[in-house]
Order: structure tokens, then C-alpha cells, then sequence
């Protein structure tokens, strides 16, 4: 496990992971976790390594420190077979056997973006923030594009409506005409 540890200092302190996981416990417990998902975030203006501990019903989220999370890392693969690190650089596949000999695979990086994004932003065809006129009459949102409080389910679920239907646009045919039938109520 010391070329283990030294490869988690290393990937973990040097600010090239992207992310990884652990899987495949050593034994089968229904009350613990069955999988880690690690990942660097972006938390008031500092650095951390989130662990996501998978549970059967539930995820517990966790925050710590790169040195913090180098200790957690070491000290949950010792109750696990298999992890995998992705890096700028590489891709690491620890695996670790029955009588706990460990092999470290090295491949090509599949990943290549570090997102620390904490809290990720929604992606509407529709975007907040930039004013749309018939959301504006129908009252969702003000003459400055923000969608207002109450009315942002209206919001969403109308960009969820026009999802389906750019979904579905490839599979029309170029040279027929579009019948829309809005079966709902209110100001549609």
C-alpha cells in the first residue's frame, strides 16, 4: 500500500485530479456504503475533495482539506478492492486483491476538464437572465430576464416542453407541416 500511498499524495496535493471512485467492498454491509465518489470542489474561495458515500437509500456528502482527504482515501481503500483516479495526465486503476495485493493501472486520460463548480448552474434553452417577451406577458419574468419566485415551475417546465420538443425536431420531416396541441389550461 506504499506505492498506493504515494500515488494518492501525489495526484490528490499536485492539483491535477479531476475525479474518482471507490467500489467494491471488501465485505457486503446493507447499513454502509457501497461506493465513493471523490471529486475537487470550489468552496468560499478554497480548494476541497468532496467524497460522496453511496449508501443503499441515501448519498452523505463530506468537504475535506487535500491533505485531510489523502488520510480518508488511504483509510477507506483498505475496506475496498477497486478504485479509479482520473488525472490530467492519466487514468488510475488501483485494484486490490483477497490477500491484499495491490496492482496499479496506468491508461490514457479519459477526462481532460477539472470542474469545481460546487453548486452547478441549470442549463435552459431558454436562459435566465436574458429578457423573452412572452415570458415577460405570461408574468414569469420581469422586463430584466429573472424569473420570479413563484412562477419559476412555470419557468422550468416550459423549457422542459421546448427539451421534448428539440428532441424530437431531427425526426420530422423537413417538407410537412407542425401541429402543436396544447391540451392544458390557463394562459397558454
Amino acid at each position: 500500500m506504499k506505492q498506493v500511498s504515494k500515488l494518492i499524495n501525489s495526484i490528490i496535493l499536485n492539483g491535477e485530479f479531476i475525479e474518482g471512485n471507490i467500489s467494491n467492498p471488501r465485505k457486503k454491509d446493507e447499513n454502509s456504503y457501497n461506493k465513493i465518489d471523490i471529486k475537487p470542489v470550489l468552496i468560499k474561495e478554497e480548494i476541497k475533495i468532496q467524497f460522496a458515500y453511496n449508501y443503499k437509500t441515501k448519498v452523505i456528502h463530506e468537504n475535506l482539506s487535500p491533505k485531510e482527504a489523502v488520510e480518508n482515501i488511504m483509510e477507506i481503500l483498505n475496506n475496498f478492492r477497486q478504485g479509479i483516479f482520473f488525472t490530467k495526465d492519466a487514468d488510475y486503476q488501483i485494484l486490490i486483491s483477497k490477500k491484499g495485493k495491490v496492482k496499479i493501472l496506468k491508461k490514457n486520460p479519459t477526462k481532460l476538464e477539472i470542474d469545481l463548480s460546487h453548486n452547478r448552474k441549470k442549463e435552459y434553452i431558454i436562459e435566465e437572465g436574458t429578457p423573452c417577451d412572452f415570458l415577460i406577458r405570461l408574468g414569469v419574468m420581469n422586463k430584466d430576464g429573472k424569473v420570479l419566485a413563484k412562477r419559476y415551475n412555470k419557468f422550468r417546465q416550459i423549457n422542459r416542453f421546448l427539451e421534448m420538443v428539440e428532441d424530437i425536431i431531427p425526426n420530422l420531416e423537413k417538407d410537412k407541416t407542425i401541429n402543436i396541441i396544447d391540451f392544458g389550461c390557463g394562459k397558454s
